[in-house]
């Protein structure tokens, strides 16, 4: 399971990578902006995308939306101090698995990736 990881906050980034490693996933890449997330994201096809919402130069609703029109079988886990609620009300015409509140425990990141992981062979062998 490849993982890219988004957040405007290096101790974020760090955390996560750590959590995600250390429980066998591979971290393809990371950045603290959204326009090369895009960049990243499109060029590497992770599997998952841990994204924050709050970020440089495009939010995380942005980083989503430009990714899921070319490749919508990415999942995108949002990590993210914003309230679930006004990322809903803001715009609903994304799609993600799911939503963790910061701060947040790193098994719950891991239990969120290995949900993506698991969707993600089931889709494959039916």
């Amino acid at each position: 399971m490849k993982v890219y990881i988004v957040d405007d906050t290096a101790f974020i980034r760090i955390l996560c990578r750590y959590h995600l490693t250390n429980a066998g996933f591979e971290v393809v890449g990371e950045t603290y902006d959204g326009a090369e997330a895009i960049q990243q994201i499109i060029a590497l096809q992770p599997d998952c995308v841990i994204v924050d919402m709050a970020l440089p130069s495009k939010n995380g609703v942005e980083v989503i939306h430009e990714v899921q029109a070319h490749f919508p079988h990415i999942q995108f886990i949002i990590l993210s101090a914003l309230d679930e609620d006004a990322i809903a009300y803001t715009n609903n015409s994304i799609s993600y698995h799911c939503y963790i509140a910061k701060p947040f425990e790193g098994s719950d990141l891991v239990a969120a990736v290995r949900e993506v992981e698991a969707k993600a062979k089931k889709d494959l062998h039916g």
